[in-house]
């Protein structure tokens, strides 16, 4: 036998042994009364007033009942919020400078459907397409899109080119198939009066030469990964290429760089400043802004620091001397936080700070004043936003006020233990003129009058599990007129809950199926397919190939069915690892996955 047989056999033996079985738990999928999940709020109510804007989502990204667009009030109350039917995504809430439009993604911020646009009211006025209207080779990419001051819109598309990388680094691939971005920026009658792309800068930026440059021998890659694009107070373009670890000033007039700031090996900054032990530089970074000082904020995602770890950065720049100076740093106050992916940080009209911690951590976002007093945070733990779901934010926003919503919105609340629904009927802007609401239950896509709740909180008794719900609520005044076109659609999804648990059917096979990871290679993400014939607990946990665990992708009890989990691989280092199933009774069942990047 080869040496690395007999690894993974001791690899197998090791994930095979018995394992210390936690008490099953009972799960739901709950909410707090109003609002759709559970978290909590901290800080002092002095800088907390306003909204917050937020997307947030499950790290399972192909679950469309762990996405949200929320808007909650500076004491955590929501006031407005879209939860997608079947089928559909929504990520990165994106409010344009001014506040006077929204954006928001069907489908996540790499692959995104679409990006709707959504008036002051958040009545939908309008949807860029997938697919780049002029260009067919385009597909859009939602890290970023905005309104100048001039009504012009900047979109960031993508193609995947086929890119010689043998003259960019040895071993390349000649013939790779590399993703290129391009930024656009389209003046009101629809032309195009910008453009600019990656592919015609491919000598100009630097590559990684850390530890590893495999990825860049690959036969298929994003090279740059774009997130976060901004018109600055001068003119120009500052982006944000998180795999090369800068941000980049692009001149507006000519379209070549300016200047790169960060850690990776095209900056061009001698980076000062005294903070002791903390790193100076940032690496695989998201929200590059440049303010009016001509100071330089990022959110430094911290993945090759060494633990890594995550901070809000801002730098003073010395354009004369080259040298950028870190005047601000912010990270937890445990020192030990670590976003891998997405995030934001933005200084406030008022002077304070608002951190978007990104993903995957409980920590969502954070309003500190000038002297880092913390206003206000937000902590989404595990588990709230679905069972097995891992929080994360693309970005948070703040605005100190919004208008009045156009339709009424409702929200459920579903114990399935006691096999009942509350629906929280709400209008936001409209509440002194809302004397009841009607309610439309039932599983037909229009569904008829189920009865009225003068409180905003209607119960439905009892439901039907492995069921598919439809709700919508009109409001009605002290008369009983209907004041308000119907609530955007809610579907409930009750496959995901389970009625009190029964005794298995004669016949019903007794352990759960394990069904091939998909893909497998996989390059980021794969989904992890299992059916149970029971409720019970499962735990399903990602090892390396010396036993190392690297990931528990789901711990706690599932109902009865078919389950799709996800596995996330976006920190980890190409290679093989093991996949491991285990049931609460010590059953296991392995599957042999390779990431390659």
């Amino acid at each position: 036998m080869r040496s690395g047989g007999v690894l993974q056999a001791i690899v197998l033996a090791i994930l095979m042994m018995p394992a210390t079985v936690p008490q099953p738990s009972r799960a739901l999928e709950r909410v707090i009364p109003g609002d759709f999940f559970e978290y909590t709020m901290e800080g002092s109510l002095v800088g907390s007033e306003g909204y917050y804007f937020m997307a947030l989502t499950a790290a399972g990204w192909g679950n469309p009942s762990r996405h949200y667009l929320a808007i909650f009030d500076g004491q955590g109350e929501v006031v407005w919020y879209r939860k997608p039917p079947w089928g559909e995504v929504r990520s990165n809430f994106v409010p344009e400078p001014n506040f006077e439009r929204y954006f928001y993604n069907l489908g996540n911020a790499n692959y995104p459907i679409g990006t709707v646009e959504l008036d002051q009211n958040f009545t939908a006025i309008d949807t860029i397409p997938r697919v780049n209207p002029f260009d067919g080779n385009l597909t859009l990419d939602g890290h970023e899109v905005f309104y100048d001051e001039d009504g012009n819109l900047w979109t960031l598309w993508r193609d995947g080119i086929v890119t010689d990388m043998s003259d960019i680094i040895d071993g390349g691939n000649p013939e790779a198939l590399v993703n290129h971005h391009f930024i656009q920026q389209w003046n009101p009658e629809g032309d195009l009066i910008w453009d600019w792309n990656t592919y015609d800068h491919l000598d100009e930026l630097g590559y990684y030469d850390v530890d590893d440059t495999t990825w860049l021998q690959e036969d298929a890659f994003d090279l740059y990964h774009i997130n976060s694009v901004q018109l600055t107070p001068t003119g120009d373009v500052i982006v944000s290429p998180r795999r090369m670890s800068v941000a980049s000033l692009i001149d507006y007039e000519t379209g070549e760089y300016i200047w790169h700031l960060g850690g990776g090996p095209a900056n061009d900054f001698e980076l000062t400043g005294d903070w002791g032990d903390q790193p100076l530089a940032f690496w695989r970074q998201h929200d590059a802004r440049m303010w009016e000082d001509g100071t330089v904020t990022v959110y430094d995602n911290g993945d090759l620091h060494d633990p890594p770890r995550s901070y809000a950065r801002q730098y003073e720049l010395d354009l004369d001397n080259m040298t950028a100076e870190l005047i601000y740093l912010y990270t937890d106050p445990d020192d030990t936080l670590y976003a891998y992916r997405t995030g934001g940080f933005r200084f406030l009209d008022d002077g304070n700070r608002l951190v978007s911690w990104g993903g995957v951590p409980p920590l969502t976002g954070t309003l500190l004043d000038e002297e880092d007093n913390i206003l206000w945070q937000m902590h989404v733990p595990p588990d709230t936003i679905g069972v097995g779901s891992t929080p994360s934010t693309y970005r948070v926003y703040r605005k100190d006020s919004i208008e009045p919503t156009a339709r009424p919105m409702v929200s459920e609340v579903v114990d399935s233990t006691n096999m009942t629904i509350d629906l929280y009927c709400n209008w936001f802007g409209h509440e002194d003129e809302v004397a009841a609401y009607q309610v439309f239950f039932g599983t037909d896509w229009y569904p008829p009058l189920h009865g009225i709740t003068e409180t905003g909180i209607y119960t439905v008794e009892s439901y039907e599990p492995n069921t598919g719900y439809v709700v919508l609520i009109r409001a009605l005044d002290e008369d009983g007129n209907v004041i308000s076109d119907y609530s955007e659609r809610v579907r409930i999804f009750l496959n995901y809950l389970s009625a009190p648990e029964a005794a298995p059917a004669a016949g019903t096979p007794r352990t759960f199926t394990l069904a091939p990871v998909y893909p497998n290679p996989f390059n980021a993400g794969a989904r992890v397919d299992l059916v149970l014939p029971r409720p019970e607990r499962i735990e399903v946990q990602v090892f390396d190939v010396l036993g190392r665990a690297v990931e528990t992708v789901h711990a706690g009890r599932l109902p009865a069915g078919a389950h799709t989990l996800h596995v996330d691989a976006g920190g980890w280092a190409s290679g093989v690892y093991f996949l491991r199933a285990k049931d609460e009774h010590g059953t296991g069942v392995i599957r042999r996955i390779t990431l390659v990047k």
